[in-house]
């Protein structure tokens, strides 16, 4: 029989035990817990709370700052903005070890959403506390301690920049990179000389690539690149000399140079300060921008996103992780016609000036040509110091867009906002008479006639016709100060043109005197005008007076406020003057016998010695159905009758020939 005593002892024994098994069960923590609280202090990027759950055989292996590091790396280089997990499931092995399964939900600017399957170990310590063993795959699966994320972009291809028939006039194409390997040169005296008359290359240049790779002589180093067109015009005499070699590569290429390159401008390598002033497109070093013309003004479409590629690498072998598609550039389809800009470049034979031509009926330009230019292939295949300077030092600044950069007064062809508000007003007639006697005194100011002309009784109509300041100056001084400049800002003087590039604004200035207006009138004082604004006026006599909004886009939807800018009553008249112009008077020279013309010439003093003044001529045609509206523009050019109207005929008549 069991003692009494014993037995009273043993049950009490064996409730202690279960009372401090279920004590246990109940107070000691959960792995779930442990496991869930790592995960929710990275959620939060509390990397101090989740150092501290940590076994402490682990905080031997890392420091806190070891692992924070590691942890925002991922997070850097595969731009995490957010991140949960979720699913989480943990199995106890045993005891004293539990391992869990969870998924991480990430968030990424570039990668968008991404789930990865993980796993953490976790260990009991001090029997009473479950604690996560470290391991690098909690920073990403697969990853080890040797592991280095490594970020890749994918450069998008740049647009093509079309002409309104899809001729390309910036496009990718092929260059030729001409180079030299030392190793193979027989004769260095030789290949200098050879090399400096042959190509546009000095000595150190030469030099520079021969002693490039001093280590590795055998191999290719870079001198010069050329457009596919002049290394064939150079390669039989580059071939036979020792050491020279060829490399084909893709490169942005402009193939009409010249005649096109104020409209397209260039691309070239993006500075650093460009690079740290981007918001919107994430450049890297090295890579081409666009730096003038639709190629700045159009960057972000042409240029498309960056794709990106993240990998894991361990030792040389690459893992990706994660990819993102370069999304390519747009297209840009502009309202040049190509075959007309080098009609137009031919007629403007390298004078200095400008031409720009129109659709008067939508504002489209379909030309528009500014001399002297300059190439910009030279741009993307690298340009020489020698060949920046020269054109830094060129006088006559082949670099500017005269078209749209440059102000000039516009001397008479101004005279045609000065009639038609002289018309809208009531004020004249075209039989209005006037009475010249070859000079005007206005506050001890005197206003003449073109080579001290004199034209005694005459009509408005004639006044026009023959370019007479006298009556154009009595004509300015009865409209008003007021009305004049309500008149000029009609035709979008001083408002800014949208044209996609930059055009500055043209400008009348002060009128502080009488004077000042009589002058403002013939389209000198304080006038200063470009060639597209004095195309937009002559285009909108073309569209019978209605407004006109330049633009350098194929089919563009921005020409809305279409109003009324000449009164309708007027335009018959207006357009008849111009016509008589061409005609009779001084403007015989744009004068075509099968097409009918209407135009205003100008010849626009610029007060210095020994200066030629700017000679203009605007114009359309043909009179019935205006096709083309044209601003013929020379820089100390001469006389706009004389000089500048040979010109607009010209491209009329080539256009008109090859219609027949």
């Amino acid at each position: 029989m069991v003692n009494k005593k014993n037995l009273i002892i043993a049950i009490i024994i064996l409730s202690v035990l279960l009372i401090g098994g279920a004590s246990y069960v109940v107070f000691v923590p959960d792995p779930v817990e442990s496991a869930n609280e790592y995960l929710k202090a990275l959620e939060n990027n509390n990397y101090e709370k989740a150092y501290s759950l940590l076994a402490e055989e682990s905080k031997e292996k890392i420091t806190i700052e070891t692992m924070k590091n590691r942890y925002e790396n991922f997070y850097k280089k595969a731009k995490i903005k957010g991140k949960q997990s979720e699913n989480l499931i943990v199995q106890r092995d045993d005891f004293f070890s539990a391992s869990a399964n969870y998924r991480m939900n990430f968030n990424s600017a570039d990668f968008g959403k991404k789930i990865y399957e993980y796993t953490m170990n976790l260990k009991r310590e001090s029997l009473i506390n479950w604690k996560i063993k470290w391991n690098y795959n909690l920073i990403f699966p697969d990853m080890t301690e040797e592991s280095k994320f490594v970020r890749e972009v994918i450069l998008p291809e740049r647009g093509v920049i079309f002409d309104r028939n899809k001729n390309p006039l910036a496009v990718k194409g092929e260059v030729v990179e001409v180079g030299i390997q030392a190793a193979k040169v027989e004769n260095q005296k030789i290949l200098i000389e050879e090399l400096t008359q042959i190509m546009d290359v000095d000595e150190s240049e030469i030099m520079n690539s021969l002693q490039r790779y001093p280590d590795n002589p055998e191999w290719f180093s870079p001198l010069k690149t050329l457009t596919w067109e002049n290394y064939k015009k150079l390669e039989e005499k580059l071939r036979p000399i020792s050491g020279v070699f060829f490399r084909k590569k893709e490169s942005r290429v402009y193939p009409y140079k010249e005649i096109t390159a104020h409209l397209t401008g260039y691309i070239s390598e993006i500075s650093n300060k460009e690079i740290e002033s981007s918001e919107e497109i994430n450049y890297i070093s090295g890579e081409l921008t666009g730096k003038s013309g639709l190629e700045k003004s159009y960057e972000k479409k042409l240029r498309g996103k960056n794709g990106y590629i993240l990998y894991l690498q361990n030792n040389n072998n690459k893992k990706e992780l994660m990819r993102k598609k370069a999304v390519d550039g747009e297209n840009l389809i502009t309202s040049i016609d190509r075959d007309l800009q080098k009609k137009v470049w031919q007629a403007l034979d390298n004078k200095t000036g400008a031409v720009v031509v129109s659709d008067p009926k939508n504002g489209e330009i379909l030309a528009m040509v500014s001399s002297p230019s300059y190439d910009p292939n030279q741009f993307v295949l690298g340009m020489s110091q020698s060949d920046w300077e020269k054109i830094q030092k060129n006088e006559k600044s082949p670099m500017l867009n005269r078209a749209i950069q440059g102000l000039y007064p516009p001397g008479s062809t101004f005279k045609i906002i000065t009639a038609a508000s002289a018309l809208d007003s009531g004020l004249v007639e075209m039989d209005t008479e006037f009475n010249d006697k070859g000079e005007l005194k206005i506050e001890g100011n005197i206003v003449r006639n073109y080579q001290n002309e004199v034209f005694g009784k005459h009509t408005f109509k004639e006044a026009l016709t023959y370019s007479i300041n006298t009556a154009f100056a009595k004509i300015a001084l009865e409209l008003s100060k007021e009305r004049l400049i309500e008149y000029i800002n009609k035709f979008g003087f001083e408002k800014n043109i949208n044209l996609g590039l930059e055009v500055k604004n043209s400008s009348i200035g002060e009128i502080n005197s009488k004077v000042d207006l009589a002058w403002t009138g013939l389209g000198q004082a304080k006038v200063l005008t470009n060639p597209i604004q004095m195309n937009r006026i002559i285009a909108i006599v073309a569209n019978q007076g209605k407004n006109v909004f330049p633009s350098l886009i194929k089919n563009n939807l921005e020409n809305e406020d279409l109003r009324q800018i000449i009164a309708k009553e007027n335009i018959n008249k207006l357009e008849e003057m111009l016509i008589n112009v061409v005609d009779k008077g001084t403007g015989k020279n744009a004068d075509l016998e099968s097409i009918e013309i209407a135009g205003k010439t100008g010849t626009a003093e610029i007060g210095i010695d020994d200066e030629k003044p700017h000679a203009w001529f605007v114009g359309y045609a043909p009179v019935n159905n205006p096709e083309l509206a044209v601003a013929v523009f020379l820089e100390n050019g001469g006389v706009g009758g004389k000089d500048a109207a040979p010109i607009f005929k010209k491209i009329i008549s080539d256009l008109a020939n090859e219609g027949e």
